[in-house]
């Protein structure tokens, strides 16, 4: 338990002790337990961590030196090149629309690759010392700049001559060094700015080859072992006295040789070798493979450039300029060549975003679905130069969307990659991929009716939309392509699958039901049906018969809606306390599984559960038809509750808890909620942390009965934050977020003015719209550790680019390395002008004064320093 903590403790205990407790015990009595119960736990399984990762390493290290085979590697596939339209065709006006099916290929989806899926668990790690001989290490990453600091000790020469034994001894000797706290740094990184997998192995070879940089071989050795480590599944080879590395991928790159190990691509990275001595086994706790898809838009040296794009549409000209980020156009030049449907899922940087809103979602505004498609499919027709990529690079090359900005010229697959993120974006429609032979094209499904040529695919009509037929209105089909089979490439679509989960939240959310953390609380079956989870207090009301429930505590509730959004059942849980659901998933069989926490005793159906000293977290089970077949609970329930560890636990199909794991708190990890593996088990993982409803070690210590005077608290904190070398601009959030976190606490946005007006008088001066802002907040109270924020006249209150709404709920989370986090549960937005996102979450680095903010579905970032960017 951190020193900071059991400070933290203290406080508290002195604010409510003697209100809570009796006079029984003294304080030093009842921290001195808790930290005994606590540091008990830690040393024990921190024991076991070690011993189990010496016997993981040794075991590895043994292996590998003895069972390498010469292996034969396959030929990369070559991208697909058939040819394409040397000009694009424009549209005859005499074309009349017609209303025709199209033939379609469906692939089996049985063959389409699954990525990672193992359920994920934090990474079992070794307990290092805490000083030891460090280096540091400095460079560019795109033009970001990277710092970390690594062991002295770690192995950077190789015998002359490399064999299986040089490898093994390799392994062994780097397995002793401190080498979790650099991995533990770098994939700080990764969480930090969005990196995808490929992202952050480009991470991991640039920071190896900083610390070797004479030696290919040691560098290439260096990224296997630190990769490994990071529990990934990458492998390396050596041939005629050269590493090399191959990295497992769920999707196909071009151009590169590879070997199938357990059903899964090991690609040849940067050599063309034809053979290569290599293992089959890997390393024990090294389950992923890497995901080459770009989800979220990464966050790099922010190099920003701009494209002037002009276009004409129903006799008027439009004319603009678009923004795009030139780090991430350099990222992507290093980017293998993967399947097309990686492209088509792609997200795009930021800026790009926000341009695209600030000037192409006005020109759409008010337009029907088809009329903004219209506009939307000529702007890519007409505003880009076309050119095949035989023409303009010399070889086949798809575009993630951003590229399009960038170059001067694109070809078919480009522009429909740019459309369908277009109408995904800006119209929360669902599109698919065509391809056809030397072609590509996109079709949507909008929510009316729309003529032309279609298809039929999950009882959805999509419309043929080609967006490289020049001036071809949606549903024209390029007349050498119209009787064509298009192979459809079935495409994430998460912009219009978070829109629908949001239009079932919005009547969950006017019912009273709120969300019980920032995990998956929404999940549908195959038939279109929704199944939500969360918790409500006084009432939800659902159905005919509202759910009842308690102002002052918080209930948990599942509910399942058709596919038209109309309610099937709902069904609440039964308890003594708070109890908070917070996540949801359907096994292979459709059956609900749901997670939460609670305090007390709690039951569903027939079952219950009982927490016996601290808050639990249990685990429900029901039929798709709402029928409770079990509830249990992880066994976690008996270790003192604090932010400080996640657990895992897994039970079997019939309810019964096979294990649980504790594991020290990784800011980095966020793999929370329910999975399941191939044989059915389920896994449950999560910390109290991740969570709303019963909070932390926090509500055990504070009466709300008890009077603390805030200001006092505020200054209290503030400075022993400063103590502790935090951020001068943002220890006094920090200061105010511990208050604020404490269950049962209520303050007001004029005791805040008060502290600021007698502790740090010149912020007034310096923010005055940030104070005025703040006396707008009319009451901050904390139920269960979900903060519910009041505002005056309940109006939206604006700090800066955000606006809080009244009602708004938040959590909030400190981390054990000192970094806090707001999770938004509701009501919290972000942006300009009429462009707003839903805010997910900020988050507050304490050394830097820095705040990042995480915002809509794909979890666009961006970082603004408190001082120079906001207060100033």
């Amino acid at each position: 338990m951190t020193s900071f903590l059991k400070k933290l403790m203290l406080l508290f205990l002195l604010a409510g002790i003697s209100n809570l407790y009796g006079q029984e015990k003294t304080y030093e009595e009842m921290l001195q337990e808790m930290e005994n119960e606590y540091d008990s736990h830690v040393k024990e399984q921190d024991k076991l961590f070690d011993e189990y990762v010496k016997s993981m390493d040794d075991e590895f290290a043994a292996y590998l030196k003895g069972s390498w085979e010469e292996f034969n590697l396959y030929m990369g596939e070559e991208v697909p090149n058939d040819p394409k339209p040397v000009t694009t065709p424009t549209v005859d006006n005499t074309v009349v629309k017609r209303e025709t099916s199209i033939p379609v290929v469906i692939p089996n989806r049985n063959t389409l690759a699954i990525v990672n899926k193992t359920p994920k668990i934090p990474s079992i790690q070794r307990q290092e010392e805490k000083k030891f001989r460090r280096k540091n290490l400095s460079f560019d990453f795109y033009g970001a700049d990277i710092e970390l600091t690594y062991d002295k000790d770690f192995i950077t020469r190789l015998p002359s001559k490399i064999n299986s034994n040089a490898i093994a001894e390799y392994w062994k000797k780097m397995a002793k060094t401190n080498h979790y706290t650099f991995i533990n740094e770098l994939l700080s990184y990764k969480n930090n700015m969005n990196l995808n997998d490929y992202a952050f192995y480009r991470l991991v070879k640039k920071a190896s080859e900083k610390i070797s940089p004479r030696s290919e071989n040691v560098s290439n050795l260096m990224t296997w072992f630190l990769m490994v480590k990071a529990r990934y599944k990458i492998k390396v080879g050596y041939n005629s006295n050269k590493i090399h590395l191959l990295l497992p991928s769920a999707t196909m790159l071009y151009g590169k040789r590879y070997y199938t190990f357990s059903g899964v691509k090991y690609f040849l990275m940067n050599s063309k070798v034809q053979k290569l001595y290599t293992y089959k086994q890997d390393y024990k706790d090294a389950k992923m493979i890497l995901d080459f898809n770009m989800r979220k838009p990464m966050i790099l040296g922010e190099n920003y450039a701009t494209r002037n794009l002009k276009f004409n549409y129903q006799g008027q000209t439009y004319s603009f300029p678009i923004k795009y980020d030139k780090s991430l156009i350099d990222f992507f030049k290093d980017y293998p060549q993967a399947d097309v449907k990686v492209y088509f899922d792609a997200s795009i940087s930021a800026v790009a975003k926000e341009s695209i809103l600030e000037h192409i979602r006005p020109l759409i505004a008010g337009k029907t679905q088809i009329e903004a498609a219209n506009l939307l499919i000529r702007f890519v027709q007409t505003a880009f130069a076309y050119k095949t990529d035989d023409d303009q690079f010399g070889y086949e090359k798809f575009f993630f969307p951003e590229e399009i900005f960038y170059y001067p010229y694109s070809d078919c697959e480009d522009r429909a990659v740019m459309f369908a993120y277009l109408v995904g974006e800006l119209l929360g429609l669902e599109t698919i991929g065509l391809g056809y032979p030397g072609h590509m094209a996109t079709a949507v499904h909008f929510d009316t009716k729309v003529s032309g040529a279609y298809f039929m695919f999950k009882n959805k009509k999509f419309v043929v939309s080609d967006a490289t037929y020049i001036n071809a209105s949606v549903g024209m089909c390029m007349p050498q392509f119209a009787n064509s089979s298009a192979k459809l490439i079935e495409l994430e679509n998460r912009k219009s699958q978070a829109t629908h989960e949001e239009s079932i939240w919005q009547i969950v959310a006017r019912a009273g039901g709120n969300h019980g953390g920032d995990g998956k609380d929404i999940v549908f079956d195959d038939d279109g049906n929704s199944y939500v989870t969360g918790f409500y207090n006084q009432s939800l009301k659902l159905g005919i018969s509202p759910l009842t429930g308690n102002a002052n505590l918080n209930s948990s509730f599942i509910a399942k809606f058709d596919k038209n959004k109309r309610l099937v059942w709902v069904k609440k849980a039964s308890g003594n306390g708070n109890n908070s659901a917070n996540s949801i998933s359907l096994d292979k069989n459709k059956q609900v599984y749901i997670k939460g926490i609670f305090e007390g005793k709690l039951s569903f159906g027939s079952g219950n559960v009982l927490a016996e000293n601290n808050g639990g977290v249990f685990v429900s089970k029901f039929t798709p038809d709402g029928e409770s077949l079990w509830i249990n609970k992880a066994a976690v329930d008996t270790v003192h509750r604090n932010e400080e560890f996640i657990y895992v636990s897994r039970f079997d199909p019939y309810g019964d808890r096979i294990s649980t794991l504790l594991f020290d708190k990784d800011e980095t990890f966020d793999s929370y909620g329910i999975s399941f593996n191939s044989k059915g088990i389920c896994f449950v993982s999560g910390s109290y942390a991740s969570v709303a409803g019963i909070g932390n070690e926090d509500n055990m210590m504070f009466n709300s009965s008890a009077t603390v005077n805030q200001t006092l608290r505020w200054k209290t904190e503030n400075d022993r934050f400063i103590k502790q070398r935090y951020n001068q601009a943002i220890a006094g959030i920090f200061a105010f977020i511990v208050s604020a976190r404490t269950s049962g606490s209520t303050t007001t946005g004029n005791e805040i003015q008060k502290a600021f007006n007698k502790y740090n008088p010149t912020f007034r001066k310096k923010s005055p719209n940030i104070f005025k802002s703040i006396g707008a907040l009319t009451e901050i109270k904390n139920v269960g550790n979900v903060i519910t924020i009041r505002t005056k006249g309940g109006k939206t209150v604006s700090f800066s680019n955000m606006k809080i709404a009244d009602k708004a709920k938040i959590r909030v989370t400190i981390y054990k390395g000192g970094n806090a986090q707001i999770n938004i549960l509701s009501g919290v937005t972000v942006g300009k002008s009429f462009i707003n996102f839903d805010l997910n979450f900020v988050k507050l680095l304490k050394d830097t004064g820095d705040l990042i903010f995480d915002y809509d579905d794909d979890h666009t970032q961006k970082r603004m320093n408190l001082k120079k960017d906001i207060l100033d």
